[in-house]
């Protein structure tokens, strides 16, 4: 079997204001400077300047990376509910689900409560027994490069 092209496949919501997406590409940016893990990020991946991929684009993502890292968030959990409209999350993780990959967890905010979004989720790919990391330090440098190495050490670990 031929190597993935990306270590990680970084799944998010860019939330109405863009906050969430702004903390994945501080995390993204750290893991491809300071652990070598440049992984799959949408806004790097559009073509024909698009402001999303298409689902085809994604899905080849996943298919082409070894791990599956969702950054969780309230917004990031109701946009991936079955019952929620179309996202590029739900297709996403339909595929990392269809292509048995590992999925890890980065909560970026309140633990407690994200936590008990994951307990009780039924989302395929979303409950609480997976791998999960906290990366909540975004306002202590030193935290956060702290956290985002735990993170680095979970990819590495996780890979196929």
């Amino acid at each position: 079997m031929a190597k993935p092209q990306w270590p990680a496949f970084y799944s998010h919501s860019w939330s109405d204001d863009g906050r969430y997406h702004t903390m994945v590409k501080a995390i993204h940016l750290r893991l491809s400077l300071a652990h070598d893990l440049h992984g799959w990020l949408d806004e790097e991946q559009t073509k024909d300047g698009a402001k999303w991929p298409s689902d085809e684009e994604m899905i080849a993502g996943v298919k082409s990376s070894s791990v599956f890292v969702a950054f969780i968030t309230p917004c990031y959990l109701e946009k991936a509910k079955p019952s929620a409209q179309r996202y590029g999350i739900k297709t996403e993780l339909n595929a990392a689900v269809t292509e048995s990959k590992p999925i890890i967890h980065v909560i970026l905010e309140d633990p407690d409560a994200v936590g008990g979004l994951l307990a009780g989720s039924s989302v395929p790919g979303i409950q609480g027994n997976q791998p999960f990391v906290l990366v909540t330090a975004h306002d202590d440098a030193d935290e956060l490069n702290k956290q985002v190495a735990q993170l680095a050490e979970a990819i590495v670990r996780e890979q196929v």
